[in-house]
Order: structure tokens, then C-alpha cells, then sequence
């Protein structure tokens, strides 16, 4: 029994380190612009791109990139309606992906945006 449950720990302990080292690649990745990152937000770019999706309308950045990881709107100027729509890499939260808009239309493309 008591030997079951040194196995089972030990492989508890891998199991943490694996996932921490995991999560350390990960960011080592973000922070770099390592090679998952930089393929990340080039696939989006060109994709993006194929669509000519600046000039085009809003509406079309789901149908082009899929969901986005998030939306957040800008109220910078009164009468302007500024959207960005944010893709990041899968487990990475940083160096996204962004696709700017104003007033409905796409206004510009943004690669590794922290």
C-alpha cells in the first residue's frame, strides 16, 4: 500500500512539473515572439490578408478569423464607435492578434500586441 502510494505521488510530481514547464515554454514563447506565437499571428495575418479584410465590413472578421479570444470596444472620441477584436494563441493570452475597426469598418490589422 504504502508503496502504491509513492508511485502515485511521484507521478503527481511529474505530472506538476510537466504542466509547469508547460506553462514556462508557453510564456518563454509569448515573450520572445518564439515560433508558435510568430506562426500564430502570421496564419492570422494571412488570412486576413486572402480576405482583403481591412476596408471590408465588421461583420465579416468572425467569417474570416473564427471567434475571437476577446472584443473590447474604445469610447476615445464622442460620435466614433472603435472596436478591436483580439486573437491569441491557444494557452497564450499575449502577443495577440488584433483586427481594429471604426465605425463598422475594418481599419487595420495588428501583429504581437501585448
Amino acid at each position: 500500500m504504502r508503496r502504491a502510494l509513492i508511485i502515485i505521488l511521484g507521478l503527481l510530481v511529474a505530472l506538476v512539473a510537466a504542466f509547469v514547464g508547460l506553462q514556462l515554454l508557453l510564456l518563454a514563447d509569448n515573450r520572445l515572439h518564439g515560433p508558435y506565437v510568430t506562426w500564430y499571428n502570421a496564419e492570422c495575418q494571412r488570412l486576413a490578408d486572402e480576405a482583403h479584410l481591412v476596408g471590408r465590413p465588421e461583420a465579416e472578421i468572425v467569417a474570416v478569423l473564427g471567434p475571437p479570444s476577446f472584443v473590447y470596444d474604445l469610447d476615445s472620441e464622442p460620435g466614433v464607435v472603435r472596436r478591436t477584436y483580439n486573437y491569441a494563441a491557444a494557452g497564450i493570452p499575449f502577443s495577440k492578434f488584433q483586427v481594429h475597426c471604426r465605425d463598422g469598418i475594418v481599419a487595420g490589422l495588428e501583429q504581437f500586441d501585448d
